[in-house]
């Protein structure tokens, strides 16, 4: 088992509820963030993929108002970027103690967050020529 520290600066409550439903022993520590111990690498950074995402929409206020935009987020599982993302973050958990995830996505999702304001675009372009969702 690797001890292992998450910290937020916005997504607390969403942080919450990942870190209970991946891993069973963790301590709340208000100052340092979550501090919990990884039992699973493999599943843990799957699971912790998906709350980055979760980020990566919530930094951008168009995904907040689209469900499609949101739809269309869930469906870059299985993508040849998605498989890419989830790569590179478990090489970043095995060799680092601590993340941060607003930062994460920041500096190390950038390739993602291009594809969902892509998506963006994409959906906006569509409803101005196209007239629908």
């Amino acid at each position: 088992m690797k001890k292992f520290l998450l910290l937020t600066d916005k997504h607390e409550s969403a942080l919450h509820v990942f870190i209970k439903k991946a891993c069973e022993e963790y301590v709340v520590k208000p100052t340092d963030g979550l501090k919990f111990y990884i039992c699973d690498t493999e599943m843990f950074c799957e699971m912790l993929l998906g709350l980055l995402l979760e980020v990566a929409e919530s930094e951008n206020p168009m995904y907040k108002h689209s469900s499609k935009l949101r739809e269309m987020a869930k469906n870059l599982k299985g993508t040849p970027l998605y498989g890419r993302e989830l790569n590179h973050l478990k090489k970043y958990v095995n060799t680092n103690t601590e993340l941060h995830l607003e930062g994460y996505v920041t500096f190390r999702m950038e390739e993602l967050k291009g594809k969902l304001d892509l998506m963006v675009y994409s959906l906006v372009k569509k409803i101005k020529f196209g007239g629908k969702d």
